[in-house]
């Protein structure tokens, strides 16, 4: 494969897409597209020509755009406001995790709700989620230890039961629970988190988050449990 033809093709590519209102010159291109002109090439008995070549590069477009935006995230130090805007639209889920915190940065800098809104959206689709909402940023991105992935924060965990709404939490746990799960809850004084409900510790995973017990809570589980043995009793 000729240079002259994968130079003819990369500059007819960024004319049809307007690559050069980004920065991308055809020079850049050539560099992206040389290992799918060759590919596309071998599957050719004889040379292609330079229109046969381009309607099957662009007969994927999309996935041509999923390239060059992580071209353009791995050759730029810094982008412009017209750069994120590419690449959030047409990053893989995958290549937003890889950039999460710059791309987040950049976007809340500019005031760009729009695009962390699809930048959340990625990042669940990316398989780097956790079940945990960050209350700083919004993305489920917050570890365990209360650290968001994303935005960095440090979250208070008083502050995180009040965002979740623990006591409504606790009160159905402590209303759906069996005795025995009341008890395991007391006896260590914790309970665990899945990000949707609460568990109590023998029913957990490792990489749960836990919540410790400040004595009215244990309180209000201790007089739930009192009532549960009561029923029992007299076999209620």
């Amino acid at each position: 494969m000729t240079d002259a033809l994968v130079e003819a093709i990369a500059a007819e590519i960024v004319d049809r897409l307007a690559l050069e209102d980004i920065g991308i010159s055809a020079a850049e291109i050539v560099d992206v597209i040389r290992p799918i002109v060759e590919s596309i090439a071998d599957q050719y008995s004889s040379r292609p020509s330079k229109e046969q070549i381009l309607n099957r590069i662009l007969r994927h477009q999309d996935k041509l755009l999923e390239i060059i935006a992580a071209y353009l995230l791995e050759t730029r130090e810094e982008i412009n406001e017209m750069q994120l805007e590419f690449v959030v639209y047409n990053s893989s889920p995958q290549v937003v995790a890889r950039y999460i915190q710059r791309l987040y940065e950049l976007a809340k800098r500019l005031g760009r709700e729009d695009l962390i809104e699809i930048l959340r959206s990625k990042w669940l689709e990316s398989g780097y989620a956790t079940p945990y909402q960050c209350p700083v940023c919004g993305f489920y991105a917050l570890t365990p230890e209360f650290t968001c992935i994303v935005c960095g924060a440090e979250v208070d965990e008083d502050d995180y039961k009040e965002f979740i709404g623990f006591n409504e939490l606790l009160s159905q746990f402590a209303s759906e629970s069996s005795v025995e799960d009341i008890m395991d809850v007391l006896a260590e004084k914790r309970i665990a988190y899945d990000g949707s409900r609460l568990l109590p510790p023998s029913k957990a995973s490792r990489n749960m988050m836990f919540f410790k017990l400040d004595e009215k809570e244990i309180k209000a589980l201790e007089e739930t449990l009192a009532r549960k043995k009561g029923a029992m009793r007299h076999g209620v």
